[in-house]
């Protein structure tokens, strides 16, 4: 699982302080929401065309299912992994990073209706470091 990888990137990333290393786990976590918002919307009948518009589709798929809620944190996500982390990770602090990936598996959980995800990366995550 993409989630899963993007999880692990960070961890290795965050031992070496590599930005390159924390951009790329940043994207993978993006690609993570950006494919469980696809499978969620594909499953109500929409398409994503693959070209510039796929980004705002997938918005405006969400609201047609009467899910702003997902969409809200899916523009967050976009704006804050696939931007701010992506440009400026050495600059972001390693708390708001565990919160940004923290949030990107629970989107991930919530889109694709399999618990425990975010459960199961905490404590890989805590076997990693002890």
């Amino acid at each position: 699982m993409t989630i899963r990888r993007a999880f692990e990137e960070l961890d290795d990333a965050r031992g070496t302080n590599d930005s390159l290393a924390i951009r790329q786990a940043a994207e993978k976590a993006w690609l993570a929401v950006v494919g469980s918002t696809d499978r969620f919307i594909g499953k109500h009948g929409f398409r994503i065309p693959a070209d510039s518009t796929a980004h705002s589709e997938r918005r405006r798929a969400l609201s047609k299912l009467g899910r702003d809620d997902l969409r809200a944190k899916y523009n967050d996500l976009s704006a804050s992994l696939h931007g701010d982390v992506f440009y400026f990770a050495d600059q972001v602090p390693t708390n708001e990073l565990d919160s940004l990936f923290r949030e990107a598996a629970e989107y991930v959980e919530e889109t694709t209706g399999v618990s425990g995800i975010v459960k199961e990366l905490l404590e890989a995550r805590l076997h990693r470091d002890s």
